[in-house]
C-alpha cells in the first residue's frame, strides 16, 4: 500500500470512528486462541467501546487486551498495577515473536 492509500484508507476509519459499531472477531481466529493459550484466559465480550472497529475496516482482527481493571480505568485515580503491566508487556512480546517473525 503506498502513503496515497494509507492515507485514504485513515481518513474512511476516521469518518467511520464516530460511528461506533459491533466487532466480534471469530473465537477460532489464530490470533484468538493464541491469546488464550498465552494469558489462561478464555476470550469473551465487552460492552464499551473501543477503536476495534476501526482496526477492522483497514483488514485487521480485533481484540481488547491489557493490564488492570476496567472498574478502575478512566477515573481520578486510574492505576495500572506493575505486575500486571509487565505481564502484559511479556504478552505482547510473545505475540510479536509468533506473528511478526
Amino acid at each position: 500500500m503506498d502513503r496515497a492509500e494509507v492515507a485514504r484508507e485513515l481518513a474512511m476509519a476516521k469518518t467511520i470512528a464516530t460511528h461506533q459499531r459491533r466487532v466480534e472477531t471469530d473465537t477460532n481466529s489464530p490470533l484468538v486462541t493464541f491469546l488464550e493459550s498465552v494469558t489462561g484466559k478464555k476470550a469473551g465480550s465487552v460492552a464499551y467501546g473501543t477503536e476495534g472497529a476501526q482496526m477492522t475496516i483497514l483488514g485487521s482482527e480485533a481484540v481488547v487486551l491489557g493490564p488492570g481493571d476496567i472498574r478502575e480505568a478512566h477515573r481520578t485515580g486510574e492505576f495500572v498495577p506493575v505486575d500486571e503491566l509487565n505481564r502484559c508487556v511479556d504478552i505482547l512480546s510473545q505475540a510479536i515473536r509468533h506473528f511478526c517473525y
